[in-house]
């Protein structure tokens, strides 16, 4: 996991509020709002507990920067939160998916048993069944990388997994 800064939903702590509400002076509450913007809360935040609009916590950021002022209160430092990694998919095996490529117009022919294209279809349901059961992949992978819709893959896996259960059966 990485630990990441996102700017969404930050609550500045309330005793942030209670400094704002003590600062009698215009400079420093310029200071302030400042100091909190380059820490890197959003300007959100900084309206909340200050009770500006963001536009004018935005000016007050932007008219302060030539003439930064030392910050006399203490500034918290924004949160952070862990992110989740990017999933990882996993693919077909490349000579899976070369013979699959290969046996699917054969595969698409064999509709009964009799047909002369039937060892294809039996071979392509295997390798469809080795690669989602033995290798994780997904339906929507194998769908994907066939050309296939997702019913059909599952029409092929349900075949497959028919034949299993005869072969144990037997």
């Amino acid at each position: 996991m990485t630990i990441s800064t996102e700017k969404t939903n930050h609550v500045l702590p309330a005793h942030v509020a209670t400094t704002f509400a003590n600062i009698e002076n215009t400079n420093e509450r310029n200071a302030y709002i400042a100091a909190l913007r380059d820490t890197g809360w959003t300007l959100q935040s900084i309206a909340a507990v200050t009770g500006l609009t963001r536009e004018r916590a935005r000016q007050i950021h932007k008219d302060t920067r030539s003439e930064r002022l030392p910050n006399l209160h203490p500034v918290p430092a924004v949160p952070t939160r862990e992110v989740k990694a990017s999933p990882v998919y996993i693919e077909p095996s490349a000579e899976g998916l070369a013979e699959m490529l290969a046996l699917k117009p054969a595969a698409a022919a064999a509709r009964q048993a009799a047909s002369k294209n039937y060892a294809a279809g039996q071979r392509m349901n295997e390798l469809i069944g080795r690669e989602h059961h033995v290798n994780g992949v997904s339906v929507y992978r194998l769908a994907l990388r066939l050309e296939y819709t997702h019913a059909a893959v599952r029409s092929r896996l349900r075949a497959f997994d028919k034949a299993m259960k005869s072969e144990v059966a037997a």
